[in-house]
C-alpha cells in the first residue's frame, strides 16, 4: 500500500466520523466502502448507517447493494435489510428497477450462495403480482415499465 492509499483511506475514516450534509454523505460512505477491506467496513457499520440515515432511498439502496457485492459478511446484513427497505416503499417502481437491473446485469453473481439467493427470489415472488399483471397499469409511469421490464428478466434468470 502506497501513502497516497493510506492518506485517502485516514482521510475518509476521518469524514466518515464527522457531521456531513446528505450529499457529501454518500460521496465519503461511497469511497470509504471503496477504499477499505471487508474487514474494516464491518467494523465501521455503526457509523456507516448512522451516516446513511435519512437519506433518499435511491442513494441508500446504491450503497446498500454495493454493502452487499463487498463480502458475504455484509451481504447477510444488508440484503435482508435492503429487502425490507423494498417492501416498505411497494410504491416505489424506481427502486425496484434499480434492485432488477444491478440484479441482473451484474449483482447476481454475487449471490452465489442459496439463502441470499433465496432471499431475493422469495422478494421477487412477493412483488410479482405488481410486475406479472397482462394490463398496462402504469403505463405512464416510466419506473413501473421499465421495473415491470427488468423484474421479467431476472425473474426469468433466477
Amino acid at each position: 500500500m502506497n501513502g497516497d492509499e493510506i492518506a485517502l483511506k485516514n482521510f475518509y475514516n476521518k469524514l466518515l466520523n464527522s457531521t456531513l450534509t446528505k450529499k457529501e454523505a454518500r460521496i465519503v460512505v461511497r469511497s470509504y466502502i471503496d477504499l477499505n477491506s471487508p474487514e474494516l467496513v464491518l467494523l465501521n457499520l455503526k457509523q456507516i448507517d448512522k451516516q446513511m440515515e435519512g437519506d433518499e432511498l435511491n442513494s441508500v439502496l446504491g450503497l446498500k447493494l454495493e454493502l452487499v457485492m463487498k463480502s458475504m459478511e455484509l451481504k447477510k446484513i444488508y440484503l435482508p435489510s435492503l429487502i425490507k427497505m423494498l417492501k416498505d416503499n411497494p410504491q416505489r417502481s424506481d427502486l425496484d428497477a434499480t434492485f432488477f437491473i444491478i440484479m441482473k446485469n451484474n449483482g447476481f453473481k454475487h449471490l452465489k450462495d442459496s439463502s441470499s439467493r433465496s432471499q431475493v427470489k422469495s422478494y421477487l415472488d412477493y412483488i410479482a403480482p405488481k410486475y406479472s399483471v397482462d394490463i398496462n397499469w402504469k403505463s405512464d409511469d416510466p419506473d413501473f415499465m421499465f421495473a415491470k421490464k427488468y423484474f421479467n428478466d431476472l425473474k426469468g434468470n433466477i
